[in-house]
């Protein structure tokens, strides 16, 4: 795989961690 690629979709995934809790808290259910 390219590793740029790669990087990319690791920030990917480390962004949409940082949103889930993000929307918990903003629906209210946290």
């Amino acid at each position: 795989m390219n590793l740029e690629l790669y990087c990319l979709s690791l920030l990917r995934n480390l962004d949409d961690l940082i949103e889930f809790p993000n929307a918990l808290v903003n629906s209210g259910i946290v």
